[in-house]
């Protein structure tokens, strides 16, 4: 059921057994799993089925220092980001790279222990393979070698122990996107939009979560009573709100030792230089590194360090991507200002069309005044296909004009303490506190990936591919964006609470009952896109909820907070590398729920709660004048 928020009367009270803050793919992967479990759930979005640019505007921070990125460019909506992605896998299709982060990515970061994942690498890469169930993707490796399409040779592959070629999957965001509205509505879970969750609501003591208050308009608020909070709200959405629940706990929930908001990481995108061949022949021996179709599935190859690479020559991890180019291409696609304009207008018009949007003011116009710019783009993109991050296709027409590859780098960041985000004193049109964004690229991130570029460059000389210049600045990488929009690490997962914020189960340190799924829970961030490790996250996640509400024992090690001068005490409660199975998690929460055994255990209290019954819901909806 979907019910706009702005319909509910001031000061609402709602209540569930879990309340999930977000309704972008990771936030609709765990309320999906909660459901089939039988649990009665309660989804907060700020955005709503259509895009809302005022909604949007709401993440936007008040200052922002962070490189090449001016502004952050939330998608506030039900499905997120998935309305937001980019890559065309097809002619009205829009897609995201999906690879998850495994090996090297898991390890600690040289110099900060704390920056290792404390999930056992073969748990993760079982929810992974949920994840890629839950997308619709291809089972099997990320082997580019176990991607090819026919005619295609893996001896034109390069894996020689330092350089390995790897695949990305593609999700259909369209498809995503399409399928949030009507699961909601059809399935169990009760889902308002417009409703912008403020701050997790938690017991004198602020040890456990008790629910959420939020705001549907200016002045006008609303609470749900849950016995259990998901905040599933984004990178930077999920960090803003335990920041902003700061009532009872000074500086944020989690943030007792000052973790909360730090370690701020992302992807950088990199000019990476030119890759010239050793023959022009060779250009077309590369089709695999292009964005084609492969048993029915979007596929594209990359190359990446291996693992004894990254570790062995201290490098951070780094992707190349390879896009062809002819000398004539780039001389062809040159256009005066006016057409230019044109050309980007009606790039815009197109995008916007796709996306059910409104054409931005004045865009018509522009690509009307440049409509000869266009013409000339299209006949000349006809002529020589250009790829790019967005697209590919280069593959299946004329490759004997190609004569080198431009190179993008996609890298990773360490998790610097300093790169930051936090709240500000100026505040957004419902009263939420908007961020601060403090971010840099450290000498330290500048060297490991220049290390990388010469790793790169001698293993492709000793394979023949042919010589590698990478494009530099001062002896500096040249910089594309300073941003992937992959926001980690600021409510990282750790062992203990004072390197991190979340426990190794999700939850938020000290208050076992608020879990966070986002990928600000990445300790580190390798170069990975984040979208299938977060979502991989999020089944996690419900499956603990799922656990704690059948009354079964959470595993896991991990460090219990403690009190000014005191020590830590290790709670060990089963061995971490047994995690808590689906299959048996859910058969044991529905068995628990059809018997009417949901008495919470006795170190979670289930709340007081004033009870909003369904049709209680759709009265105050219809008393609203209109039905969503």
């Amino acid at each position: 059921m979907i019910v706009d928020a702005r319909l509910l009367p001031d000061r609402a009270e709602l209540a569930g057994e879990v309340c999930v803050v977000g309704a972008g793919p990771v936030g609709l992967a765990v309320v999906e799993s909660l459901t089939a479990a039988g649990l009665d759930v309660v989804l907060l979005d700020s955005g709503g089925p259509e895009h809302d640019a005022q909604a949007d505007d709401l993440g936007e921070p008040a200052e922002i220092a962070f490189g090449t990125v001016t502004r952050l460019g939330h998608t506030r909506r039900l499905g997120g980001n998935a309305h937001a992605w980019q890559i065309r896998t097809g002619p009205t299709h829009r897609g995201v790279r999906l690879l998850p982060l495994a090996g090297v990515d898991l390890e600690a970061w040289p110099g900060d222990p704390a920056s290792a994942w404390p999930v056992p690498a073969d748990e993760l890469a079982r929810y992974v393979a949920r994840a890629q169930d839950w997308f619709g993707l291809p089972t099997g490796s990320f082997a580019l070698a176990d991607r090819l399409a026919p005619g295609e040779d893996a001896r034109d592959l390069l894996d020689d122990g330092t350089v390995r070629s790897a695949a990305f999957l593609f999700a259909d965001g369209g498809a995503l996107a399409a399928r949030a509205t009507p699961a909601l509505e059809a399935g169990s879970v009760r889902c308002y939009h417009h409703a912008t969750a403020l701050e997790v609501l938690t017991d004198e003591a602020g040890s456990q979560a008790t629910g959420v208050r939020f705001a549907t308009a200016p002045g006008r608020t609303g609470t749900v009573r849950a016995r259990t909070v998901v905040v599933a709200s984004g990178g930077m959405g999920s960090t803003q709100l335990l920041l902003a629940s700061d009532q009872v706990r000074p500086g944020g929930l989690g943030n007792r030792h000052d973790q909360l908001g730090r370690h701020f990481m992302d992807h950088l995108l990199l000019t990476g230089g030119r890759l010239w061949p050793a023959s022009p022949a060779d250009i077309a021996r590369r089709a695999p590194f292009d964005l084609r179709v492969v048993d029915g599935a979007p596929v594209m190859g990359h190359l990446a360090l291996t693992d004894a690479a990254v570790r062995d020559h201290g490098l951070a991890g780094l992707s190349m991507l390879l896009l062809p180019r002819a000398d004539a291409h780039a001389a062809e696609r040159a256009l005066s200002a006016r057409r230019q304009d044109g050309v980007y207008a009606a790039f815009a018009i197109r995008e916007a069309l796709l996306r059910r949007h409104r054409p931005e003011r004045g865009a018509v116009g522009r690509a009307l005044r440049g409509l000869d710019g266009v013409v000339v783009r299209a006949l000349a993109g006809a002529r020589h296909p250009r790829s790019s991050l967005g697209r590919g296709g280069w593959s299946a027409g004329d490759t004997s004009a190609l004569t080198y590859f431009d190179v993008i780098h996609q890298a990773e960041q360490a998790p610097h303490p300093d790169n930051r985000v936090s709240l500000t004193q100026v505040r957004d049109p419902l009263g939420q506190r908007r961020l601060r964004v403090e971010w840099r690229w450290h000498d330290e991130d500048v060297a490991a990936v220049r290390r990388a570029q010469d790793v790169y460059a001698a293993a492709l000389a000793r394979a023949g591919w042919g010589r590698f210049e990478p494009a530099l600045v001062d002896g500096r990488p040249l910089v594309d964006s300073s941003s992937s929009h992959h926001f980690m690490g600021t409510t990282r997962m750790s062992v203990r609470p004072t390197d991190g914020v979340v426990d190794p189960r999700g939850a938020v340190h000290g208050v076992p009952n608020l879990y966070v799924a986002s990928s600000s829970t990445f300790p580190r961030g390798g170069y990975a896109n984040v979208t299938l490790t977060a979502v991989a996250l999020g089944l996690r996640v419900a499956d603990q909820v799922v656990s704690a509400h059948a009354g079964a024992t959470i595993t896991g090690t991990f460090v219990l907070d403690e009190p000014a001068g005191g020590h830590g005490a290790t709670a060990d409660q089963g061995d971490a590398r047994s995690p808590l199975r689906t299959g048996l998690a859910q058969a044991v929460a529905a068995a628990a729920m059809a018997a009417g055994a949901m008495a919470a255990p006795a170190d979670v209290p289930l709340p007081e709660v004033v009870e909003a019954t369904r049709e209680e819901t759709n009265d105050e909806r219809d008393g609203g004048g209109s039905r969503t």
